[in-house]
């Protein structure tokens, strides 16, 4: 195998090829593991790197199909980038990134994974409490990974106005061996991305313009910061991202029939416990001022929840 040893902006980096290993991010601090990114990569970054140093903020759009390796390609740049990258630093919702964006330090690296809240009509309330926090935070110099499955749902603002590039990871099939494989990606500049919206947005043509160049990454490396194990930090993270977003999509009715359980489940208790009072349910509905149907549906739903649980965990719990 033919090994190459280059340097890159002072890196020390030891390069197969096609692949270079790193050890230090692009500010030349120690990473807590190496990682390995494509050759080419190493001038983009460091261009990301240039514009923290001149008090502007970088953001870019990752996408490509489920289970396609987004995340894992993702995650290793943002580490690249900040040498302090952990799961503070990922995100799953508005809320989460709203935080990230107050909290974090100066020139971190934010990774907005299943950003598909950044992708909606221009108008929702999303979008435009994004565009605020964004220009609000862009003396903090981050340094933005948006990642979702679809690139032609994302609305103007960002494709035209807020994104310096796109990643589009893709899988291949190796007729050989029957498998599909994942760590490809095409990489777009600004004026590549906006030309394949413009000319591929009609028919979602990913192909309708040509990438700058295309790279390959690899899995996750031993000691990454990040537990992204089955039931790690990162899956208890989105999980409580998604519980979230459960209940902020409460329809009206659904919120009013959730609270009104609520305080059901704490009542009947807390009277039988301090009072020692136990109502027949036909008084207890005179009582609370809620039909005597009403309240014994209610009564039989919360007899199959536990403990200290939500309704919405029970709800989501039978959708599962």
């Amino acid at each position: 195998m033919l090994v190459i040893i280059l340097i890159v902006a002072g890196l020390n980096i030891l390069c197969d090829v096609i692949m270079v290993k790193v050890v230090r991010d692009v500010n030349l601090n120690p990473l807590p593991c190496s990682i390995y990114l494509d050759g080419f990569e190493i001038p983009e970054y460091e261009y990301l790197k240039t514009r923290a140093y001149s008090d502007m903020d970088s953001l870019g759009i990752i996408v490509g199909e489920e289970g396609g390796g987004k995340t894992a390609y993702t995650l290793q740049r943002a580490l690249f980038m900040d040498h302090k990258f952990n799961i503070d630093n990922v995100v799953f919702n508005e809320k989460q990134f709203l935080d990230a964006t107050e909290n974090l330090p100066k020139g971190s690296a934010i990774v907005w994974d299943e950003s598909d809240g950044a992708s909606e009509h221009w108008a929702s309330n999303i979008v435009k409490a994004l565009k605020k926090r964004l220009k609000r935070c862009r003396k903090n110099n981050y340094t933005i990974f948006l990642v979702t499955p679809t690139f032609f749902d994302f609305v103007k603002y960002f494709v035209f106005h807020r994104a310096l590039f796109l990643i589009d990871v893709y899988v291949t099939f190796d007729s050989k061996s029957g498998r599909i494989k994942r760590g490809n990606f095409r990489s777009f500049n600004r004026e590549g991305m906006k030309m394949l919206n413009i000319l591929g947005k009609q028919y979602w043509n990913m192909y309708s313009w040509y990438p700058d160049f295309i790279g390959h990454f690899v899995d996750y490396p031993p000691g990454f910061p990040i537990d992204m194990s089955d039931g790690g930090e990162y899956d208890l993270k989105k999980d409580a991202a998604m519980r979230q977003n459960e209940e902020d999509s409460l329809t009206v009715a659904e919120a009013i029939i959730k609270t009104r359980r609520e305080m059901l489940f704490r009542l009947v208790p807390y009277l039988q416990e301090k009072y020692s009072i136990k109502m027949p349910l036909r008084e207890l509905s005179r009582a609370v001022g809620w039909s005597h149907p009403v309240l014994c549906g209610d009564l039989k739903f919360l007899k199959t929840i536990k403990d200290g649980d939500s309704v919405l965990d029970k709800k989501k719990k039978k959708g599962a």
